[in-house]
């Protein structure tokens, strides 16, 4: 008789981990560039989006392998199919439950936070869930065309930065959205990097990246899509917009060269996933930890600097805003 923890595997609940740090990553951004000290801070709209971004996702991985089971995408001596709803470890129509309910508490969830006077979020709330849907369900079935990649890049990324940010502040920034590019490709790789391990078992089954571009074209855009991440962050620390604590990330780089030396064993996905979770881990590092005095300090001297008589930390946020982009802007 299959256990909670059988759900938990068949359902990837381990993945929630990427989501989670991807919030905290968001929180920790806004906490440098939008100062806590403001009082326009929306703490309640910010946790409903967080428990309805966990809960998309958690929504979107059991619909997703409910799916895959019934249209036979997953074999059964595929390395990645031990505790696969293939395997029948579970009830199908009970995963196929946990993926409704997820989703549409998801959305009641959404619903709550736009009430919350954060009427900014109906755009990317919507999109984020018609993607949520649509990436294994009718008719679009996204993550069985070459574009699955695309999806989670947006969805990881500009879309879930945007929402947390929007919640927490009420209004974004071209540099939010940029900060947002490296965490959409590194979880974007995480499923590249599944889809080269699975090549040979999706041929025929799944039109996926992967299986268009092939498997040496697919090293050289997952590398790519790495390198990408990497050097987005030093360019926003050159700007200023992340501490330099930031370069600390150039340590998990050494990953990249082990995965690709592994390139043809089953364990490269695993190498990735750990330089996947080391990236953000160090991240949220240099945003919570290494650069707290810091912020605290830029704060009271940006408000004796930009403008001594302004009455909130409001107004010292759009004239600080002002000048980061015109800094981007010049580089």
């Amino acid at each position: 008789m299959p256990n909670i923890l059988s759900y938990a595997r068949v359902s990837r609940i381990h993945t929630l981990a990427m989501s989670s740090l991807s919030i905290l990553c968001a929180y920790g951004y806004c906490r440098q560039q939008y100062y806590a000290a403001d009082d326009t801070w929306n703490h309640m709209a910010f946790m409903c989006v967080s428990l309805a971004i966990l809960l998309f996702h958690l929504a979107t991985n059991t619909i997703s392998e409910y799916r895959d089971c019934l249209m036979g995408v997953d074999a059964i001596h595929s390395p990645a199919t031990k505790y696969r709803l293939v395997t029948g470890i579970v009830s199908r129509k009970h995963v196929l439950c946990i993926g409704v309910a997820a989703f549409v508490s998801a959305s009641i969830l959404g619903v709550a936070a736009v009430m919350m006077g954060r009427k900014v979020l109906l755009l990317p709330g919507l999109i984020g869930a018609c993607i949520s849907i649509s990436y294994s369900e009718k008719p679009l079935m996204l993550k069985y065309k070459p574009c699955g990649e695309v999806c989670v890049f947006l969805a990881y990324g500009p879309l879930l930065f945007a929402s947390c940010i929007l919640s927490l502040v009420g209004h974004i920034s071209a540099a939010d959205v940029i900060f947002s590019v490296p965490f959409g490709l590194m979880t974007a790789v995480i499923l590249l990097a599944n889809n080269i391990r699975d090549y040979k078992y999706d041929l025929g089954k799944a039109s996926t990246l992967v299986t268009k571009l092939g498997v040496r074209y697919s090293w050289i855009l997952l590398l790519a899509m790495l390198h990408i991440a990497y050097a987005v962050i030093i360019v926003l620390a050159c700007c200023e917009v992340l501490p330099m604590t930031s370069f600390l990330v150039l340590i998990t780089h050494p990953l990249t060269i082990i995965a690709f030396r592994k390139r043809r064993d089953t364990g490269m996905v695993n190498i990735l996933g750990i330089l996947h979770i080391g990236f953000y881990l160090i991240i949220i590092l240099c945003l919570f930890g290494l650069s707290r005095g810091n912020v605290v300090q830029n704060q009271i001297d940006l408000r004796n600097r930009v403008n001594i008589e302004a009455s909130s930390w409001a107004e010292v946020r759009k004239i600080v805003d002002e000048r980061t982009a015109e800094k981007i802007n010049e580089k």
